[in-house]
């Protein structure tokens, strides 16, 4: 049995958006081929370095090679360049060749200094290239919807998977400029995932400068830990931000709320109190009693404590069932005993 009373009630602001993850990267191909190996699928989770797919990696490791032996005649040429500019400089002491022959060898060996170099270098991007046919996860997190399978033909930039970490998520929703006279950065958000009950808790983190295309509504971004992955990207949700702002209102334990043909109600129980002389009792009869609810009120840590504000349909000083006893017959007889335990009593069924 519960007592309809007033209290103090927090306002909040209810938005709706989608969520979507903290890290969301387009993987695309560094090389062209065929994709040999995809060990892993939509969904799955990844770690950071782990092996997304591997392309046919033939022609590079033949460039490699290729660059491999040009950088070896490179060196040989090198090496002659520096013996003959090292025999020249010798012989230039001695006045046996002229200037202009040492000046053929240094320019000889600075030659074939630039050509080793460059000839690493296009070694150093073959290699690099032989490394992208196996394409790794850049951080942790599970991969999203996916443009090639195993046997697919890609070229460079070709677009592979999406991957996504969504161990921290943002809302985005948009709210009026009246919303926006109390909202602001820290606020604390309950977030609701669409087909969810239990809510995550977050944070207003950024409102946006302007307005979104089309509209006069400003978009809000809402931060919130996933450790569970209940809240996925792309999924749509309610985020009922805590102001500071409290008025007085009726409120109700929340497990007091039930349904009745698709509508919320609660269980109103009227009649007197009666006294015996050996103990007291109250016989009360039950009515259902249609209500329009307002936001949850959160006491506590556990859904135990919610209370829910009603916004009509009630007065103040009703008693009402603040339990959840099921469903309940209207016209049922409740009484309470000197222990409050409240017994249903049924009406015998007209003939």
């Amino acid at each position: 049995m519960f007592k309809v009373q007033k209290s103090g009630i927090s306002q909040g602001i209810e938005l709706t958006g989608t969520f979507d993850a903290i890290k969301r990267v387009q993987i695309r191909s560094k090389a062209s081929g065929v994709v040999l190996e995809m060990p892993s699928r939509e969904g799955d989770s990844l770690a950071q370095g782990a092996l997304i797919a591997r392309i046919d990696p033939t022609e590079a490791r033949i460039r490699v090679e290729e660059r491999k032996a040009l950088l070896a005649s490179q060196k040989a040429q090198l090496a002659q360049a520096l013996q003959q500019f090292a025999q020249n400089e010798k012989l230039y002491k001695q006045n046996y060749v002229s200037e202009a022959a040492l000046i053929n060898a240094q320019a000889a060996k600075d030659s074939a200094t630039a050509q080793v170099q460059a000839a690493q270098s296009q070694l150093d991007l073959a290699q690099q290239q032989l490394k992208d046919t196996e394409v790794r996860a850049p951080f942790a997190g599970l991969i999203g919807p996916t443009q090639i399978q195993t046997g697919s033909k890609v070229s460079i930039d070709s677009p592979l998977l999406e991957l996504l970490d969504i161990h921290t998520v943002e809302f985005k929703a948009l709210a009026s400029a009246d919303q926006l006279q109390v909202l602001k950065e820290g606020l604390a958000v309950n977030l609701y995932a669409e087909g969810q009950t239990q809510a995550v808790e977050g944070k207003l983190v950024r409102i946006s400068p302007s307005t979104s295309a089309g509209s006069r509504s400003i978009p809000v971004y809402i931060r919130a830990p996933n450790p569970r992955l209940q809240m996925r990207a792309g999924q749509f949700g309610t985020a009922r931000v805590k102001t500071e702002q409290t008025e007085q209102g009726l409120i109700v334990p929340l497990a007091a709320i039930r349904e009745s043909k698709g509508l919320p109600i609660v269980y109103v129980l009227d009649g007197e109190i009666g006294q015996t002389s050996d103990q007291r009792t109250i016989e009360l009869t039950v009515r259902e009693q249609p209500v329009v609810l307002g936001p949850e009120q959160n006491s506590g840590s556990d859904n135990s404590n919610t209370m829910v504000e009603i916004k009509s349909g009630l007065k103040e000083g009703q008693t009402i069932v603040g339990v959840n006893l099921g469903p309940l017959r209207e016209g049922n007889s409740i009484t309470i005993s000197p222990s409050t335990r409240p017994v249903t009593t049924p009406i015998p069924a007209k003939p």
